[in-house]
């Protein structure tokens, strides 16, 4: 018993032993692959476009290579979209951007960055062009990176608005069912909410009494025709009608 004991764990040793070699192998396999960066070779057609760019003719670089999933050509209409829509924005800042015209500072932040998104999609950048894509991109990134908090502030404040023209229309909403329960009030059960007996119920009281202990909040509501409701922390517990 003592020696198959023993047999066991020098078993369970040289296994451990083994696994760590291994791993420790195949830490240094992994270490010693770097990724391979991703290239193609130049084809002519390839070439014409590149001379394009370097000739800033980018209408018709991205007329030629428009509406087509060829990786090629699709690259190759990313970067002549995005050097179109940088000289649309610039030109729009050399008009004047008025920052306070919400309308005005969106038109131009919309171009850099529809611009900045397609050029960082572009999967292969050959050499030839390499620094005037990568000058556009740092250009597009800056000017995105102006104008977005602008923007973001206005949608902020916008959708602060939007919530407070919510809660106002739903205070006259309230209101109004609330006036008309009122002129012409419906049956009250017990349980109600306070909310559901001024738009479903009785409407609005003449009168509120209100008193208030350590543990509770009670509410007396007097409506004409000596009609009384009590409420236990905001729920309908009594009718006197």
């Amino acid at each position: 018993m003592r020696y198959k004991l023993l047999f066991i764990i020098c078993l369970a040793f040289l296994l451990t032993a083994c696994s760590t070699q291994e791993e420790s192998s195949n830490k240094k396999a992994n270490a010693e692959v770097k990724d391979e960066p991703y290239t193609r070779e130049i084809t002519e057609e390839e070439q014409k476009y590149i001379q394009m760019v370097l000739d800033k003719d980018y209408s018709s670089l991205e007329k030629l290579t428009e509406n087509s999933a060829e990786e090629v050509k699709l690259d190759y209409n990313k970067i002549a979209f995005a050097f179109k829509k940088y000289g649309e924005a610039q030109e729009l800042e050399k008009k004047g951007i008025d920052e306070s015209v919400i309308k005005d500072v969106q038109e131009v932040e919309i171009k850099y960055y529809f611009a900045l998104d397609k050029l960082k999609s572009v999967k292969f950048i050959p050499s030839k062009i390499q620094k005037q894509v990568t000058e556009l991109e740092k250009a597009l990134q800056e000017r995105e990176n102006y104008y977005k908090p602008i923007v973001d502030k206005y949608t902020e404040q916008r959708e602060e608005e939007r919530k407070q023209q919510q809660i106002e229309d739903e205070k006259r909403e309230f209101y109004s069912k609330a006036n008309s329960r009122t002129e012409n009030p419906r049956t009250v059960s017990i349980g109600m909410t306070r909310e559901e007996v001024l738009t479903e119920g009785w409407g609005r009281p003449r009168d509120v009494n209100k008193t208030t202990t350590a543990n509770t909040v009670s509410e007396q509501w007097v409506y004409s025709g000596y009609k009384y409701l009590y409420f236990e922390d905001g729920i309908l517990t009594t009718i006197q009608d």
